[in-house]
């Protein structure tokens, strides 16, 4: 019963036992994804450096090719649910699907390539400064407006990069503009 006489659902013990249940598949999702996103990165590093398989395009068509096999299957079986676009279908793959499918495709391929020539830790510390240059292209194309907080924030990451940059023992100039 809660202040007002009435029964409050928020502490009944199956509501607070769900609320504990969907915590801890909150906390393995979180933790699954941080732990298959470090397993990625070692993975790639060993196919396409350690094995000598340079073919980055491929090993990033593997990871695009899973993801659309699972997603169809997550329809077929009901899971997900499709929606219908409002455009004729060569005009939505042209405008839409194919831009998107080019910069990120090149984005995959680039990124694995990158280690062929370059650390995986560096790879990874290059990768640190991403959203510093994103916040700073949000602010240049009058997206998103930037505290002077966020700005030295970014700053700080970029210096960081920056600085690991300069104490990496075998840079390539290569790489680096692959990376890039």
């Amino acid at each position: 019963v809660d202040t007002k006489g009435e029964w409050s659902l928020s502490r009944h013990p199956a509501f607070q036992k769900e609320k504990m249940q969907r915590r801890l598949m909150s906390v393995l999702s979180i933790a699954a994804y941080v732990m298959s996103g470090l397993l990625i990165v070692i993975v790639n590093k060993c196919i396409v450096r350690d094995s000598g398989l340079h073919a980055p395009a491929l090993v990033s068509s593997m990871g695009a090719l899973f993801t659309a096999m699972f997603t169809r299957f997550l329809v077929f079986i009901g899971k997900v649910e499709r929606t219908e676009v409002d455009l004729p279908p060569l005009e939505f793959a042209l405008r839409r699907a194919f831009p998107v499918g080019v910069l990120t495709a090149a984005s995959l391929c680039f990124g694995n390539m990158s280690y062929i020539y370059l650390d995986a830790g560096f790879i990874q510390m290059l990768k640190a400064g991403t959203p510093a240059l994103l916040l700073f292209m949000l602010s240049v194309c009058k997206i998103e407006k930037i505290s002077p907080l966020g700005a030295s924030l970014a700053l700080t990451m970029v210096c960081g990069s920056a600085l690991a940059t300069l104490q990496q023992p075998n840079i390539n100039s290569v790489g680096l503009v692959i990376q890039a």
